[in-house]
């Protein structure tokens, strides 16, 4: 099978229009200057900072609504505020009111980031629904038989403290949004690919459509660095693949007038492997493409970002909590094993070995030595049966998987999650990366103590190209169908399924 971007040895190689010129490979000036964003703010901007801050405000507003309700209630309804009370038929508008002002502000694109931090230019807007939504209570109220004096008194105050309350809600919000994006922490950060014109409509097409679109440079076939796009030139191919392993970006964007089907899947094979959005710009009038929600371009999204936003807040908390967890539960199992390890034969109790992680970083990994030797590198071989290197309480270590249980380390460092592709040593990733063009997509996202491989019986050697195959299709499986559900459900599944099987050396 081929490599990613490789020729048949049958069939001479085809000129590419994105292929890498002698004239522009070496990299701008631009390139090589440091970036003003601290790592941190790059890391938050890179979750989607902006959805996760609006998503954040619908859900305290609403809540502000309630309590303006609640207090208002307090001081006009008739009798004790109680519960009982607040369920009363009476009370119906105090769960009504904030459906209805969430339904008409979702409706009206007012709890999206660019109008949270207008504050002028959605007040207005803010004001009239609430005052409509307020008004519709109180015939309703009337019309269903339910209302009176107090009920008439109580929802009026209650419209003048949210009135209030908004106001001051919203005033707060454009001022917190406006600091989040004078710092860039909530900056989508795109990288535009293409020939020349066509990289310039869509810069200037972006530019316009979001103030959250933050352009970081172009890519592409062509020598002239100043491009006429506004935006610096910073390398061809390679250089943007480069970038985007480095999270230089959460997305790409590919303009081209060139549309070829040959060039366009050569292209996106090359982008299959990288953990950023990639959309094809079009600079033709295409009724039928899809139009990303909230920009005025024509994009066509061939390729999501894996694991973004709340998924991967949700992620890393579950990875932190159980991880945690995990390792206070099983401190006295792990002395007990430590002190048998060291009994059983010479040497240290713990072994590191070098390993790929998210977008290829090395890191180490923990494990509990199982054999007499400590290999690394090149020189590492996997496990067979009947392996003579493996010490007799190593060889019960393996059978149980309980050798893997350091790693609840790895996670708390941020290098692995408890759920993910198991990641494989140097030597293996080298070996299979150049044989199998799905093999690199494993490093989107990062490694895992367990995953849907492994519960699915795809653990042990992999000495077969077959077995990793099998192996690799289940980890993309689980990369492309992701959700919180999902890890659950593998980690429940682990001490049944993955823990002891057959395949186990």
């Amino acid at each position: 099978m081929e490599a990613f971007g490789g020729t048949s040895a049958h069939k001479a190689p085809r000129t590419r229009w994105y292929e890498p010129q002698d004239a522009f490979v070496q990299l701008s000036s631009e390139t090589a200057k440091p970036s003003r964003t601290s790592a941190f703010l790059r890391r938050l901007a890179s979750l989607n900072a902006g959805q996760i801050v609006s998503d954040l405000f619908f859900a305290f507003e609403s809540c502000m609504i309630c309590v303006f309700g609640i207090v208002a209630a307090a001081l006009f309804m008739e009798g004790p505020l109680t519960l009982v009370a607040l369920m009363q038929p009476a009370g119906a508008p105090l769960f009504l009111v904030p459906m209805a002002l969430a339904f008409l502000f979702k409706y009206r694109g007012l709890y999206q980031f660019e109008h949270l931090a207008t504050f002028s230019g959605s007040i207005t807007q803010v004001f009239l629904f609430a005052c409509l939504a307020f008004c519709l209570a109180i015939l309703g109220s009337y019309a269903a038989g339910i209302g009176d004096e107090h009920t008439s008194i109580w929802l009026a105050t209650w419209m003048l403290c949210s009135l209030t309350g908004l106001a001051v809600l919203r005033a707060s919000a454009s001022w917190i949004c406006g600091r989040l994006m004078e710092v860039g922490a909530v900056h989508q950060s795109v990288a535009v690919f293409g020939d020349k014109a066509a990289a310039q409509s869509a810069c200037q097409s972006l530019a316009q459509s979001s103030e959250l679109i933050r352009l970081d440079g172009v890519f592409g076939p062509f020598s002239d660095r100043a491009s006429g796009t506004g935006q610096p030139f910073k390398g061809d191919l390679d250089a943007l693949i480069e970038g985007a392993l480095g999270n230089a970006f959460d997305t790409i964007v590919i303009a081209t007038d060139r549309v070829s089907n040959d060039d366009i899947r050569d292209l996106l094979a090359r982008l299959e492997n990288l953990p950023c959005a990639v959309q094809i710009y079009f600079t033709f009038k295409n009724e039928t493409a899809h139009r990303q929600q909230g920009q005025a371009v024509s994009l066509f999204e061939v390729q999501a970002k894996p694991i973004s936003g709340w998924g991967r807040l949700s992620k890393r908390f579950l990875d932190v909590t159980l991880a945690a967890l995990g390792l206070v539960a099983l401190a006295p199992l792990l002395l007990l094993i430590a002190a048998a390890i060291k009994l059983d034969s010479p040497g240290p109790v713990f072994f590191t070995q070098r390993r790929h992680g998210l977008n290829r970083r090395v890191f180490r990994i923990f494990k509990l030595r199982t054999m007499t030797v400590m290999e690394e590198g090149d020189s590492a071989v996997q496990a067979t049966r009947q392996d003579v290197r493996v010490t007799r309480i190593g060889a019960l270590l393996r059978k149980t998987s309980v050798d893997e249980l350091p790693q609840l380390l790895n996670v708390l460092k941020g290098e692995m999650s408890l759920v993910g592709p198991r990641p494989h040593p140097l030597s293996l990733d080298d070996h299979y990366a150049g044989r199998l063009d799905i093999y690199s997509s494993r490093h989107k996202v990062k490694p895992g103590i367990t995953g849907w491989a492994q519960i699915n019986g795809h653990r042990g050697p992999t000495d077969q190209p077959g077995l990793m195959q099998r192996r690799v299709q289940h980890d993309l499986e689980y990369i492309d169908n992701w959700s919180l559900w999902l890890d659950v459900k593998i980690i429940a599944a682990t001490p049944f399924l993955g823990v002891i099987h057959k395949n186990a050396v």
